[in-house]
């Protein structure tokens, strides 16, 4: 009898929440969400933190407002005929909470810090910090004026200047390409779909762009894009990358192939 009696409780719950709109219960099994660009990126990896132990803490400090960032520098092996080259690395929505280098310890850091020192290669790599309530779009210029300053105090190759964007910072890689098509020799963007940007002035740039196939609401609909990119002289390597929700595919875009994609050009 009370198994029954509370059987009948449950039932009058339920189909009163649907009264109201609401569903009766919570499921822990979400659905996929498609909000590429927008969801934050927490690493815990141990080697990720000790990669980002090793860069320095630097800012440039203006009158509207203070760029902080974290650098390193690459020492060359073999031919040091070169001057080095610059990777600017823009972090995803988490990286504007908190003061610490939580948005360096990302997979992407760690990647490329391992191939840098393998291979030897004479570089730097820079990854400024997105204050909240502001985005890449909004202090593209200090952004500019960081590089600015880097490439004239390092000795830095201004043609060897490479973009790198996950989620809400690939976001952000869409519009600076869109403002500095001069300025990047080539870019990979990772989990952020193209959206607002300038098409005739993005296509001047090489482009590495990776997708999750889980993390888009229409594969077609990006194949489509990426068409009328190549339709307008992009050079645009654009890879889904199978069963890869969108946190999976902010860690996996980055690889020694994407990295040599940028190196060539």
């Amino acid at each position: 009898m009370r198994r029954i009696y509370l059987l009948f409780i449950s039932l009058t719950l339920s189909l009163g929440c649907m009264a109201q709109g609401f569903p009766p219960y919570r499921s822990r099994h979400r659905p996929p969400q498609h909000r590429s660009g927008n969801r934050p990126m927490r690493e815990v990896n141990p080697e990720y933190k000790m990669t980002a132990e090793t860069f320095v803490a630097d800012s440039l400090v203006s009158s509207e407002y203070t760029l902080n960032y974290y650098k390193k520098q690459y020492a060359a092996v073999g031919d040091t005929s070169k001057k080095p080259c610059l990777f600017v690395y823009l972090h995803g929505g988490g990286g504007r909470d908190g003061k610490d280098n939580r948005y360096i310890q990302h997979a992407a850091i760690h990647t490329l810090d391992k191939y840098l020192i393998e291979k030897g290669i004479d570089a730097m790599v820079v990854a400024p910090k997105c204050t909240k309530g502001n985005s890449w779009a909004t202090i593209s210029k200090h952004v500019y004026s960081m590089i600015e300053s880097l490439v004239a105090d390092y000795n830095i190759d201004a043609s060897r200047i490479y973009l790198m964007g996950t989620s809400f910072g690939a976001q952000g890689g869409w519009a600076l390409l869109s403002e500095r098509p001069d300025l990047f020799a080539a870019a990979q963007l990772a989990s952020a779909a193209p959206k607002r940007y300038v098409l005739e002035n993005v296509v001047k740039t090489p482009i590495y762009f990776t997708l999750g196939e889980n993390d888009m609401d229409n594969p077609e609909d990006y194949k489509k894009t990426i068409r009328k990119f190549r339709k307008a002289g992009a050079e645009i390597e654009f890879k889904i990358l199978p069963g890869l929700n969108h946190m999976q595919a902010c860690n996996q875009a980055y690889t020694a192939e994407s990295i040599e994609f940028l190196l060539k050009h």
